[in-house]
């Protein structure tokens, strides 16, 4: 009897340690081993690749990435992108457009960039900040040489356009073959001043280096009293216009 005993307890011991041995094997295998069923079967099973695989998987990647819900409200799709450029970003409902800073350039709210140049503030427009290693002239250039008529009061007009400037940098004037006169420059209504015309052979000679700026979109307007009876004015002018 206590033989038959030994032998039943030997058998439930060697079949506990059996069965500890198999749930051990069983759930190694289970930890170690994952994966996921194909998409496009039922029947194809595809191990569960490691994200230090590295780059190229064409299978076994869950689907655990950035995925975004799409436009129609019904499915999430793969956040599209490059290895060059990354993420593929929408910027078409952006407000603006990016613009090329020029002259009478606005304060817009469609303008979406820097204005990275040199500029100035006119009081309605931004326009480029001009400048020249050595005084020259710019824009459209207005120099002319013009002779009023005997013993009549001369005007010249520079006329002006709108987001510009009218720039005087020198003016010559005489009287011929006589006398003297005096001679004033407006802006707009707004008088600069007036100078004398000495008698022929001498002249008056008014320079401004840094150019004699009038008002944005204005005239600018040079008048030569006159030189008496039988004499005519002449004026030299150099001006621009930008």
């Amino acid at each position: 009897m206590k033989k038959h005993l030994h032998y039943i307890a030997s058998a439930l011991a060697l079949a506990v340690i059996i069965t500890l041995s198999m749930t051990a094997v069983g759930k190694t295998a289970i930890t170690e081993l994952s994966g996921l069923a194909v998409a496009q079967t039922g029947s194809l099973w595809k191990n569960v690749r490691d994200y230090m695989v590295g780059d190229n998987m064409p299978d076994g990647i869950l689907a655990a990435g950035m995925t975004f819900y799409d436009a129609a409200g019904a499915n999430a799709d793969r956040l599209r992108g490059t290895i060059a450029n990354g993420i593929l970003v929408d910027v078409t409902r952006s407000p603006g457009s990016n613009q090329t800073p020029a002259d009478a350039f606005a304060n817009p709210t469609t303008f979406q960039g820097v204005w990275s140049l040199g500029g100035i503030f006119n009081g309605s427009t931004w326009d480029r900040w001009r400048g020249q290693t050595s005084q020259v002239q710019g824009g459209t250039l207005l120099n002319a040489a013009v002779t009023g008529t005997a013993d009549t009061t001369l005007n010249i007009t520079l006329t002006g356009v709108a987001n510009t400037h009218i720039h005087l940098y020198k003016i010559t004037i005489r009287c011929t073959p006589a006398g003297s006169a005096t001679y004033s420059i407006t802006d707009n209504a707004t008088s600069l001043g007036g100078r004398f015309v000495p008698s022929s052979p001498l002249q008056a000679d008014e320079t401004w280096p840094t150019g004699l700026t009038i008002s944005t979109g204005s005239n600018a307007i040079i008048q030569v009293l006159t030189c008496g009876a039988g004499n005519t004015a002449n004026v030299l002018y150099q001006a621009d216009q930008f």
